[in-house]
């Protein structure tokens, strides 16, 4: 089972709790994760650092849950990751 965590707003946009959130989904297999492409309030430098950090969440989540984590390639290209 998977989930599907885009398009994903930054703060600017829809404050969230993303450790809470990922609670609720201990039991999927992968969840696939895309930043927000549909305001500008998502291309700021505060977004950027914003999804750098819930890129990290994501990351030792899934590690510790055993759940596949899946960082859209714009997304990655965004926080300017090497892909």
């Amino acid at each position: 089972m998977w989930v599907s965590m885009e398009p994903y707003p930054p703060s600017t946009i829809h404050k969230q709790n993303l450790p809470r959130l990922l609670e609720e989904l201990k039991f999927v297999d992968l969840i696939i994760f895309g930043k927000w492409n549909y305001d500008s309030r998502a291309r700021t430098e505060l977004a950027k650092q914003e999804y750098e950090e819930e890129i990290n969440v994501l990351r030792k989540f899934g590690r510790k849950h055993n759940i596949r984590v899946h960082i859209k390639t714009d997304t990655l290209k965004f926080i300017g990751e090497q892909i």
